[in-house]
C-alpha cells in the first residue's frame, strides 16, 4: 500500500490541538480492511473444511483406485489456495495493526 494511504484519515495537527475527521479506527478503509480479514479467515475454514472432506474421501479409497489422483489433486489445489489466502490473511492483519 502507498504511503499516502497509510496515513488517510490520520490528523497533521500538532500534539494538544483536536484532529479533524475520523480516527484511523473508524475510517471506512480500516472497516473494508477488516471485512476483508473476517471473510478471508471464513473462506479459510470454508477450505479447511473441503481438504478435510477430501482428505477423508482418500482414506475410504483403495490406493489402486483412479478417484485417488483425482482426489489428491483436487486436495493439492485446495492447500495452494488456503496457503495464499493465509498470507493474504497475515498481510491485512498487518495492515490493521
Amino acid at each position: 500500500m502507498p504511503d499516502d494511504d497509510q496515513n488517510a484519515g490520520r490528523s497533521t495537527h500538532s500534539v494538544g490541538r483536536p484532529r479533524a475527521g475520523p480516527t484511523p479506527e473508524t475510517t471506512p478503509d480500516r472497516k473494508d480492511a477488516e471485512e476483508d480479514l473476517r471473510a478471508t479467515g471464513d473462506s479459510i475454514q470454508d477450505d479447511l473444511k473441503r481438504l478435510s472432506d477430501l482428505e477423508a474421501v482418500k482414506q475410504r479409497l483403495d490406493v489402486s483406485d483412479p478417484q485417488v489422483e483425482k482426489v489428491s489433486d483436487e486436495a493439492v489445489t485446495v492447500a495452494e489456495r488456503i496457503a495464499r489466502k493465509t498470507r493474504i490473511e497475515r498481510d491485512l492483519a498487518d495492515e490493521l495493526s
